[in-house]
């Protein structure tokens, strides 16, 4: 049987934070009505009289690296997705190789479907139809090609995380938790699982579940980066900016020299909770110099500057006192 490879490493991120972050208003101090979020993504303990906006950036999730088996064409019923194509003599998956590597998403989604309509469904295909759906927005197409792949292999949990991060996308928490769930009971130390059950917790505004369930995931992977900024964006949004910090300090280390600039923003909402602004300034500063573009830890930046400068200024202060009978 002839067999080539295929292997999705440009499936990664992008489109989270363009995407994949979701971002909740809710319980999350300093936050004002006009809060800047992102798609996707993803809360100081005390109060200011007038609370400035903080602009969060949700977490960036990796795509799963994976090497698919694609079988030589053979006859077989066509899976719902695929997309026709007389060319039988091209080469679709090594197509789809060559876009991916290009960094061509919509091409190497074309492509996977293509081979789909001449070959033999395969549950790696379809997973990978259906994370390219979802990246490029074809919700409709890549939920379709999920719940193939999870025909073929009802035991897969990287189907069913899948499946969670799509819902999660859509805003269809039910259904998200459902996959999330699902995905923990075929395999209760797939750590992907717990982080996925940990972000729809999030959004339902779950706390204590979401909380259980990222150190659920830390613990299955410690040197998961990715899942200590969840863990620490949710103690963020708890007010808990001392665990919050915590964690998003193991996030830095973990990355070591590729940290995200969303990973800095989220350190310096942490620091800015605890009222460390020298060291939220910091953060912010090491934000935008990964990504002089990001906007959100540049509002950040500035509100933190001026909370300095407002601090200065009344250090500064001469001390005044009114003496008893000094009223005209």
């Amino acid at each position: 049987m002839n067999r080539s490879k295929l292997n999705p490493e440009k499936l990664v991120t992008g489109a989270v934070i363009a995407g994949v972050a979701v971002a909740s208003a809710a319980l999350v101090w300093p936050l004002a009505q006009n809060l800047e979020v992102e798609v996707q993504p993803p809360a100081p303990v005390f109060a200011p009289v007038a609370p400035p906006s903080i602009a969060m950036e949700e977490e960036l999730e990796p795509e799963p690296v994976v090497e698919l088996e694609v079988e030589a064409p053979v006859d077989g019923t066509r899976p719902l997705v695929a997309l026709p194509t007389d060319d039988r003599a091209a080469d679709h998956a090594a197509d789809a190789m060559r876009a991916m590597d290009d960094g061509d998403l919509a091409s190497a989604f074309a492509s996977l479907r293509k081979h789909l309509y001449l070959h033999d469904p395969s549950s790696e295909i379809l997973l990978h139809v259906g994370i390219l759906g979802r990246q490029l927005g074809e919700l409709a197409v890549a939920e379709q090609a999920l719940l193939d792949a999870g025909a073929l292999d009802p035991r897969s949990p990287a189907v069913q995380v899948e499946l969670a991060r799509l819902y999660l996308d859509a805003k269809e928490l039910q259904k998200a938790r459902h996959a999330a769930r699902q995905a923990i009971r075929l395999d209760a130390e797939h750590a992907p699982a717990w982080n996925l059950a940990g972000r729809v917790a999030m959004e339902e505004n779950e706390w204590q579940r979401a909380e259980a369930s990222f150190r659920r995931s830390v613990e299955l992977d410690p040197t998961d980066a990715m899942l200590r900024n969840n863990l620490g964006l949710l103690y963020v949004r708890m007010r808990r900016p001392e665990a919050a910090v915590e964690a998003l300090e193991t996030a830095v280390e973990l990355y070591a020299d590729d940290v995200p600039y969303f990973v800095y923003n989220n350190l310096g909402l942490a620091f800015e909770q605890s009222e460390s602004l020298e060291d939220a300034r910091d953060a912010y500063e090491a934000a935008l110099s990964v990504n002089p573009m990001y906007s959100r830890a540049r509002v950040n930046l500035e509100r933190t500057l001026t909370a300095l400068a407002a601090r200065e200024a009344r250090s500064r202060a001469p001390a005044t006192a009114e003496l008893p009978g000094a009223e005209e």
